[in-house]
C-alpha cells in the first residue's frame, strides 16, 4: 500500500488541530510524518530492534512528511480536510467525495469502503483515497476512527 496518501490524510487531520497560522506545511508535515513513522516502526521487532525501528520510522516519516508539507498548501489542507470529514461522517460506502483547489491544481478523492462500525466506543470506517499533487497520482487505503472530540484518526 502506498504510504503518501495515508500520510496526507493524517496530515490533513493533524493540521486541523495545529491551531494558528504560524505552522507551515513543512512543519506540520514533518511532525505528522514523525509521529506516523514512529507508530509504524513500533510494530517492528522487540527490545533494541523495536527501539531502533521506532527511531528510524520517526526520522524517515519526518523527512517524507516535510517533503509532502512543501507541496500542499494551507488551502489544499482546508479543502481536503472538509472532504475527508464529510466522507467519513456522511458518505455511503462506495460514494466518492472529491476535493480540488483550483489555485494550486491539487485535488483528491475519498471513498468509504465500509459502513460505520462501532469499535472500542469509537465509530470507525475503512476508506480509499486518491491524491493528485503536481499532477502525480497517489492511491492508498486505510481505516480511520472518530475520536471523542470529533476528530478522525488513522488507525491503519
Amino acid at each position: 500500500m502506498n504510504k503518501i496518501a495515508p500520510l496526507l490524510f493524517s496530515l490533513v487531520l493533524l493540521a486541523a488541530c495545529s491551531g494558528g497560522k504560524n505552522h507551515t506545511g513543512e512543519n506540520v508535515g514533518q511532525a505528522a510524518g514523525a509521529v506516523i513513522g514512529a507508530v509504524v516502526g513500533s510494530g517492528v521487532g522487540s527490545g533494541k530492534t523495536n527501539a531502533l525501528a521506532v527511531g528510524l520510522g520517526a526520522i524517515l516519516g519526518a523527512v517524507l512528511g516535510k517533503e509532502l508539507g512543501r507541496t500542499i498548501d494551507e488551502m489544499d489542507r482546508d479543502i481536503a480536510e472538509k472532504a475527508a470529514k464529510e466522507t467519513l461522517e456522511t458518505a455511503q460506502a462506495g460514494e466518492t467525495v472529491s476535493w480540488s483547489n483550483p489555485d494550486s491544481g491539487n485535488s483528491g478523492t475519498y471513498t468509504p469502503t465500509s459502513d460505520p462500525e462501532e469499535e472500542d466506543d469509537e465509530v470507525c470506517r475503512n476508506f480509499e483515497s486518491t491524491v493528485f499533487i503536481d499532477g502525480k497520482e497517489q492511491k492508498a487505503e486505510g481505516r480511520a476512527c472518530q475520536q471523542s472530540d470529533g476528530t478522525w484518526k488513522i488507525v491503519e
